[in-house]
């Protein structure tokens, strides 16, 4: 691959603090294609180059360029058959393709083929330059897109870790400690607390704070597409897969994946994630290359992770690989006055988005507030400011705008039909069913009333059948 002299103002290197960007260049010829990797290097591409197309698509498949610079015409599979097949393993990355042979018409019909851009040799290494750019550029907004895709986030007043008690005095401070530190960490805490709201401050306080955080549940998932979730797969892995499917770790590469309730993971699935995690490789469903990618790992349970391992429900060195720094985060009834901090934060919030006027917490409601336990922690007094800013038609939240649980008074007794003797299972079963006829049949909020996961839950009644 021949080229022009390059200008000495190109050393410069791509834009301070960006990460090198993966370029795959191919070329049959080894003495142009050496000499053109150490240009393409000093601009700061991170290069890995090919004799030919069969070789550079396997790169493609375990690198994932954002960018790939191929001759046209090569021996075997040339430069027009790896822009077709590349561009069906990878529609992100953009495809320049070089040539001192081809002519107006191989132009036209390499760029309807979907090649980002057609430069003839001797390639002049400042529009080059420029084009590369440009190819950066579209690939990471094309990633950025699908990472938006990937998740919905709060907005900024939601994600806030508000309160002025020295419990989250304490907890800033370990965030801003563990943040920098790059180490995975387990994010521990009672259903409600927000431990997804300190996994992200963790993420935004990190080098990758500019990256990718993508977060799953790991109880929301079925344990039969889980490894797809994380994994992602190839077109006609299975029955149903029509196309590729970028999976968790490809799209958090260069970021933070945030595993949500880690002891729910099936324990076949956790010796997969294992080796992910200490290789930073894996294979798509389906496939047979290795993708390598570069992810920090923080994780989050309301369980004893200890007592799961002495059960056999949880591997113990992913445990170690995982608890390299554990955050706690406390529950609100620890909290002192940010419950009441929280709830004008929550009730403002809510009341603006309803397009109502503002509302005060009454000095009734607020003892109320401030008296009540809180078992479902943060989420609990969310859901309970959202009805009040719902219900209430005046300026004031008061006592009596509350629910039951908050104003003191007996909620509706839990009557059981069982038989005098009734074993300990009949008793739970029965209990599961009337919780979960008073939630109109919604497993998931069932879940949160009777205090376990989603998953337990639907075990439990899947043990009844």
């Amino acid at each position: 691959m021949t080229a022009a002299p390059a200008p000495r103002a190109a050393d410069a290197g791509l834009a301070a603090g960006a990460s090198a960007p993966r370029l795959v260049l191919v070329d049959d010829e080894a003495g142009p294609r050496a000499a053109m990797a150490q240009t393409l290097e000093r601009w700061g591409y991170a290069v890995s180059d090919a004799g030919d197309g069969a070789a550079a698509l396997a790169l493609i498949r375990s690198l994932r360029p954002a960018v790939v610079l191929t001759d046209l015409f090569m021996p075997g599979h040339d430069g027009r058959w790896l822009l077709e097949e590349g561009l069906g393993e990878s529609d992100d990355a953009a495809f320049v393709v070089v040539s001192g042979r081809a002519g107006i018409a191989e132009a036209v019909d390499v760029m309807k083929a979907g090649a980002f851009d057609f430069l003839q040799k001797p390639v002049d290494l400042r529009r080059l330059r420029l084009t590369l750019e440009r190819a950066v550029d579209r690939h990471r907004a094309r990633r950025e897109v699908e990472r938006l895709r990937h998740q919905l986030r709060e907005t900024e007043e939601d994600r806030a870790l508000l309160g002025d008690s020295a419990p989250m005095e304490e907890l800033r401070a370990l965030i801003a400690r563990v943040g920098p530190a790059g180490a995975s960490a387990i994010v521990t805490g009672e259903s409600g607390t927000g431990k997804e709201l300190v996994a992200r401050a963790v993420a935004a306080s990190s080098p990758r704070a500019k990256g990718p955080f993508v977060a799953v549940n790991c109880a929301a998932v079925p344990a039969a597409l889980l490894e797809s979730e994380f994994f992602g797969h190839e077109r006609g892995a299975f029955t149903g897969a029509d196309g590729r499917k970028l999976g968790s770790f490809d799209l958090a590469d260069g970021g933070t994946l945030f595993l949500d309730e880690i002891a729910e993971l099936p324990v076949d699935l956790q010796a997969k994630l294992l080796r992910a995690l200490e290789d930073q490789r894996f294979r798509r469903l389906g496939g047979a290359e290795e993708v390598r990618v570069d992810v920090r790992i923080l994780a989050a349970t309301n369980r004893d992770l200890a007592a799961e391992v002495a059960a056999g429900r949880f591997r113990l060195d992913l445990l170690y690989r995982l608890d390299v720094i554990t955050v706690r985060v406390p529950p609100l009834r620890e909290r002192g006055g940010d419950v009441l901090l929280l709830a004008r934060h929550f009730l403002d919030g809510y009341r603006r988005r309803m397009g109502r006027r503002p509302a005060s917490i009454a000095p009734d409601a607020e003892a109320a507030l401030a008296a009540y336990r809180w078992p479902g922690n943060v989420r609990e007094l969310r859901n309970v400011m959202e009805r009040a800013a719902l219900l209430v038609d005046g300026e004031w939240v008061r006592r009596r705008d509350l629910p039951d649980q908050l104003r003191g008074e007996a909620a509706p007794s839990l009557a059981l039909p069982l038989p005098p003797d009734a074993t300990l299972a009949q008793v739970e079963q029965t209990f599961i069913l009337e919780v979960l006829r008073r939630c109109g049949g919604n497993q998931t909020r069932a879940a949160q009333r009777l205090g376990i996961s989603a998953r337990t839950l639907y075990n439990r009644l899947r043990r009844r059948q």
